[in-house]
């Protein structure tokens, strides 16, 4: 688990910068980090007026850009991790990809230190073979070990935490995707298709109980003769934490078409013996019907099968499905519900997370826009993932959500290239927030976004924190914003320009306290503070921010002996978005902090000015 800072720290800026000189591949701007010393930080506290500009325990940081990448689709069905957090910081891992360079894509890493705020570097982790598809789980010593594929299916390990020293651990299969991992303890988990073979035939999973010293294959679960496919590309295990063996450990997939289920359904394999033997169990039959209301309704889940699972610390084992298809009414053959869908092992319920205008748009254009003018395979809402917290029974639930219009109909994009193709509707970061294991839900709530552009395919790690003050939870979030959505590699139309996408981590507070279903005290925050741009910069920047209600704003500046340096703003501000210039030319190169204060809350970002 993650540990919570309750020490105030900020950045204190020395001359010279810790070299950090990294190979990677293609010519991206490199970030460099600044260790400082317990001694620096007891300094800081001593300067700083700790009410007047908090530290990381409370600070939220605006959106951050860990990296780009000229390949646009990020996942096919089950939503593995591209992020996990270690003792000191976050690991993160994303597909790097130059333009018009065929095969020319590295799996990289990263990793955020927490303390710092601030990102180490790009890494490719592999250069001798193009690789794609990277997925992050912490080691034994906060190492990364991350999986890919591309020249077969691999598992690489970092020598420490943030080591940026990658050993290949596996590479069981020269001809293998899309590999899946778990780790508890001593206990690994990979399995992946050995020969992009629908997982059919050899040892498919392999299982080490030492650390990945030695390992033992075994071949993935048979299915009756009907199947032809197993239905997810991606398979990501989940280990069972009150086993403390490491034994139990479970699987969710989808096959096409079984013979209780012809229409497609979703399944979950058990295994107790470490992969020896399973069971196999329905969660979802996609020719079942559920009562909703007085009325029947039905799920089709397997066609696209977007999933994210994970057990929580009490042994309940928890999933969510994202670009689900339905029909309301069931006397006609149209598609009308494109619900987030939640479901866990111990209710055996499934409970739609988006509400009626999102997940059931009743215009019928609208419904057939969530199918046709999909951002990917990202139909309707999609590509969720759930996480833990601290305490028992709280879940946390993001997802991608279409924008209205404000006409009830999503906004829609028109990408640029000199093809066919259609226009793509734009999407922002939504989530949902239980306290009791998943029995109840809030309203959905924004988490992140920018209005009328693809923001795509939402990555948390499987746990979240609480802040310091513990009056809201903290979401660090990663995801894509798609310059030129369904454009680029991969695409789903005939386009002749693709653009560079850009992979954003942010760290968002969300108001958590208990609540119940109907009490939607789960908002952000009253106003947002961007991070400024360009950072570092020299010697302006821009400051933007956005009121949800018309108010007195003030954004002072201060340098890192807690000394006012500047007042940027000071007045009266409508509801809306704002942006204001600042001009640093009077001051010397180093890191400040500018904090924006209304009548309910101060937030503080850091900036970087380098003459």
């Amino acid at each position: 688990m993650f540990k919570k800072y309750s020490t105030v720290y900020f950045i204190t800026i020395v001359a010279l910068f810790l070299v950090f000189s990294l190979s990677y591949a293609g010519k991206f701007t490199e970030h460099r980090a600044v260790r400082i010393s317990p001694a620096d930080i007891d300094q800081w506290e001593q300067n700083l007026d700790l009410n007047a500009v908090p530290g990381p325990s409370t600070i939220e940081l605006a959106p951050t850009e860990l990296g780009r990448t000229w390949y646009d689709y990020a996942t096919n069905n089950v939503m593995g991790r591209m992020l996990a957090y270690s003792t000191n910081g976050i690991h993160f891992t994303f597909m790097k990809r130059q333009p018009n360079a065929a095969g020319n894509r590295y799996v990289t890493y990263d990793w955020w230190d927490l303390t710092l705020g601030i990102f180490y570097s790009n890494l490719s982790v592999t250069e001798a073979v193009a690789t794609g598809w990277g997925r992050v789980v912490n080691g034994v010593s906060d190492e990364a070990l991350i999986i890919m594929h591309g020249g077969g299916i691999w598992l690489w390990q970092d020598a420490s935490e943030a080591g940026y020293s990658f050993s290949s651990v596996l590479n069981p299969s020269a001809g293998g995707v899309f590999p899946g991992i778990a780790r508890m303890g001593n206990n690994v988990v990979f399995m992946g298709q050995l020969a992009n073979a629908n997982w059919v035939g050899g040892d498919t999973i392999l299982v080490s109980t030492d650390y990945m010293s030695s390992w033992t294959g075994y071949n993935i679960w048979p299915e009756e003769a009907t199947v032809t496919d197993y239905g997810v590309g991606e398979m990501w295990p989940e280990h069972d934490p009150t086993d403390a063996s490491g034994n139990t450990w479970r699987v969710t997939y989808g096959p096409d078409i079984t013979l209780a289920a012809p229409s497609g359904s979703v399944k979950l394999a058990t295994t107790t013996d470490n992969g020896q033997s399973f069971t196999t169990e329905l969660i979802w039959n996609d020719d079942s019907l559920v009562v909703q209301g007085s009325n029947l309704a039905q799920y089709i889940i397997e066609n696209f099968n977007q999933l994210n699972s994970m057990y929580s610390q009490d042994g309940v084992y928890h999933v969510v499905f994202g670009a689900v298809q339905g029909v309301v009414d069931t006397s006609s053959a149209q598609i009308d519900m494109f619900p987030i869908l939640y479901w866990n092992d111990r209710d055996r319920q499934m409970v739609e997370l988006t509400d009626d205008f999102y997940g059931r748009p009743a215009d019928p254009a609208t419904q057939s826009a969530m199918a046709d003018n999909r951002p990917g395979n990202g139909l309707g809402n999609a590509y969720p993932h759930i996480a833990e917290g601290p305490n028992p029974g709280e879940l946390l639930v993001v997802w991608q959500q279409w924008e209205d219009n404000g006409a009830g109909g999503p906004v829609l994009l028109t990408p640029t290239g000199t093809g066919s193709g259609i226009d793509i509707f734009s999407t922002d970061i939504y989530g949902a927030y239980s306290t009791d294991g998943g029995q109840t839900w809030s309203d959905p709530f924004f988490v992140a976004g920018q209005p009328g552009q693809s923001d795509v395919y939402p990555n948390i790690p499987r746990d979240f924190v609480w802040n310091a003050t513990s009056d809201s939870i903290y979401i660090d979030l990663l995801w894509m914003y798609d310059t030129n959505p369904s454009v680029s590699f991969n695409n789903f139309g005939t386009w002749s320009e693709a653009t560079e996408v850009i992979w954003y981590y942010e760290r968002i507070p969300v108001a958590a306290l208990p609540f119940g279903i109907d009490d939607n005290q789960n908002v952000v925050s009253e106003f947002r503070l961007a991070q400024n741009y360009p950072n570092p910069f020299n010697p302006t920047t821009t400051i933007a921010f956005e009121m949800q209600t018309a108010g007195k704003v003030t954004i002072e500046v201060f340098n890192t002996l807690g000394q006012k340096v500047a007042t940027v703003a000071n007045g009266k501000y409508t509801a809306g978005p704002h942006e204001i210039t600042f001009d640093a030319s009077a001051l010397s190169s180093g890191v400040y902090v500018y904090r924006m204060t209304t009548d309910q809350k101060t937030m503080s970002r850091k900036m970087m000015l380098l003459k």
